[in-house]
């Protein structure tokens, strides 16, 4: 099957088509968390929305220095590229699964 995406030319606009509709989705999520956080003034809701948004951004931020790396990428920093890639993947995992574990702590104690 990838042979066949692979020759039409149309892998890599279907796997850009599936990581924007991720991102949409995790957008609606944070959106739909930070509305019910605004309302309840609950810290478990709160907690929810901070780490989604880290997990938006964790997705966001990397395509986006993707795109751009046309403009500013060369042999001499392709090295930057990928320090960039991994220290925002494994910074911003580590904050959303943070902030998921506190929600969770803070559903603990309150039930």
């Amino acid at each position: 099957m990838n042979l066949i995406l692979e020759k039409l030319g149309i892998q890599g606009l279907l796997f850009g088509l599936l990581e924007m509709a991720i991102i949409i989705a995790f957008g609606y999520v944070f959106y739909l968390f930070r509305k019910i956080a605004r309302q309840s003034k609950n810290p478990i809701y709160q907690y929810l929305a901070i780490g989604f948004f880290f997990s938006l951004i964790n997705l966001l931020v990397p395509t986006l220095i993707t795109f751009s790396a046309g403009f500013w990428l060369s042999d001499n920093n392709y090295d930057v590229l990928d320090l960039a890639h991994n220290a925002l993947y494994f910074i911003l995992s580590f904050c959303s699964l943070i902030c998921f574990i506190m929600a969770g702590k803070a559903a603990y104690k309150s039930a």
